[in-house]
């Protein structure tokens, strides 16, 4: 949960309801991401985005990467 901005003031909020992770990014609607392992998710709407979460030595959530089909997406946790 948390903010993550990437390049060009891209931003993604994640945020849990009902015990389900939800990506919402700037003028969309959220997306719930479904959990292929611990680190790895994908869009429950758009399956062919998937997420890697990145972990620092502590196993903090530090950013995530995403595969989708507009290309490569890295943000890093802003708060």
């Amino acid at each position: 949960v948390g903010r993550y901005e990437g390049r060009a003031d891209f931003t993604v909020d994640l945020s849990i309801k009902d015990g389900r992770l939800y990506a919402q990014g700037p003028r969309t609607v959220p997306f719930e991401m479904l959990a292929t392992s611990e680190t790895e998710f994908f869009l429950k709407q758009s399956p062919d985005v998937d997420v890697k979460f990145r972990l620092d030595g502590r196993g903090a959530v530090v950013g995530f990467d995403a595969a989708t089909p507009y290309g490569p997406v890295s943000v890093d946790r802003a708060r």
